[in-house]
């Protein structure tokens, strides 16, 4: 598994990031300190993708249908609430 770990100075304190994504303007990721911190968290993110391939597999999605859509090109926008 190949990831991308960011280090930075933010609020004068000195950061390490196991970066998930990275949005136009900011990093998003998780935080950690020492190398066994962030050796769970590899193991913990190589089980959660396996499940989620499993559970793609149980209910016949593949993630087609995630989009993400610029809030500054919708019109009309209706949001409601909905109990599951």
């Amino acid at each position: 598994m190949k990831v991308s770990i960011a280090k930075f100075d933010y609020n004068s304190m000195k950061r390490k990031l196991l970066v998930l994504s990275r949005p136009s303007d900011s990093y998003f990721g998780i935080e950690f300190e020492t190398e066994d911190e962030l050796e769970n968290y590899l193991v913990y993110l190589e089980e959660k993708a396996s499940y989620d391939e499993y559970l793609k597999m149980k209910y016949g999605t593949n993630g087609e249908n995630y989009k993400r859509f610029k809030v500054g090109k919708m019109t009309r926008l209706t949001e409601g609430k909905k109990d599951l």
